[in-house]
């Protein structure tokens, strides 16, 4: 048996085997649509099958390999929601011209849910009658969030989540320190980027140990103290709200489902350990008081989505 075309990554044998094969066989379909939350792997294991195709077909000469993603905005410096039509439209006509030495033409669409409609409506043509060795790789965090015309048109690979135990025994091999990588793989919730980020970055890293400690202070405290604590959580600019918002109450989750985990004597499953068997600022806190709260924060989450003010949405969640 030839050896996989992939390497350094963890988990997705799954993928790696079915790619393989198809790689193995020459049978690779005319697009793909990689689907999983951030983080876990589809930009490496989409960047390796190219690299895999570009060594079947004796070098990169012989392609053309186009990366498309949401443009930056010039006036604010922030990426634009979507990919417009004009992008979609210049990358089909490089498609339609031969590669060099008629080899391989790749599209790596890299946020595939940010196709406008107008955008993903003039894929479709290509899509659709693809000329050559023509190649499409979408990646988006699920297939609902896709134009379901242009899902249907491509093979869907499904990235999960690792397991703890699969993600520490890595971290490991990679020369990380056994606490660490095993904090890491908890912290990450099976996402090896997000374990990797916070093992290198002590910025992140930091971040996260100061944002727990003021969860749990947070949701230990007082109405007045609460009041004083969340007006100094989000930034100032407008532009940066509502994603500062949605990172702090996913935070909050992982801290209330630590506790209720805690409380139900499933301490194995806790993401941020401690040294006690409860944290005993939230001891007080009863079983259904604990699920109310994550209920309230996953309707945040929604609002915050939604356009809801931010600010607000972290008060309604912390008094009701």
């Amino acid at each position: 048996m030839p050896p996989s075309p992939f390497y350094n990554l963890i988990g997705h044998e799954r993928v790696q085997d079915v790619l393989g094969r198809m790689i193995e066989r020459d049978r690779l379909p005319h697009a793909f649509l990689f689907v999983g939350p951030h983080h876990l792997g589809k930009t490496l294991v989409a960047r390796q099958l190219i690299r895999a195709i570009s060594k079947e077909a004796e070098g990169a000469a012989s392609m053309d390999v186009i990366e498309l993603g949401c443009l930056t905005d010039e006036k604010t410096g922030k990426k634009k929601a979507q990919i417009s039509v004009e992008q979609v439209r210049e990358v089909c006509e490089r498609l339609a011209m031969s590669a060099m030495n008629g080899g391989w033409k790749i599209a790596f669409i890299k946020n595939a849910d940010a196709l406008s409609n107008a955008a993903a409506n003039a894929l479709l043509k290509t899509l659709e009658e693809p000329k050559g060795k023509t190649l499409f790789i979408l990646r988006a965090p699920s297939v609902e969030s896709v134009l379901p015309t242009v899902a249907s048109r491509c093979q869907v690979m499904r990235f999960h989540p690792v397991s703890r135990t699969t993600l520490a025994t890595a971290l490991v091999k990679k020369g990380h320190a056994k606490p660490d990588a095993e904090i890491a793989a908890a912290i990450s919730l099976g996402r090896p980027g997000r374990a990797f980020r916070y093992l290198t970055k002590s910025e992140d890293r930091s971040q996260t140990d100061i944002g727990v400690e003021q969860a749990i202070d947070l949701f230990s405290s007082d109405i007045a103290k609460q009041i004083r604590l969340t007006s100094g959580l989000l930034p100032k600019e407008d532009v940066n709200k509502r994603s500062a918002a949605d990172q702090t109450v996913r935070l909050w989750q992982r801290v209330l489902r630590d506790e209720l985990l805690r409380s139900v004597g499933c301490e194995e499953l806790v993401v941020y350990r401690s040294d006690t068997s409860r944290n005993p600022r939230l001891q007080p806190w009863h079983v259904s008081r604990l699920i109310a709260t994550l209920k309230k924060t996953e309707e945040g989450r929604t609002a915050i989505a939604h356009n809801t003010n931010p600010q607000l949405t972290l008060e309604h969640i912390l008094f009701s």
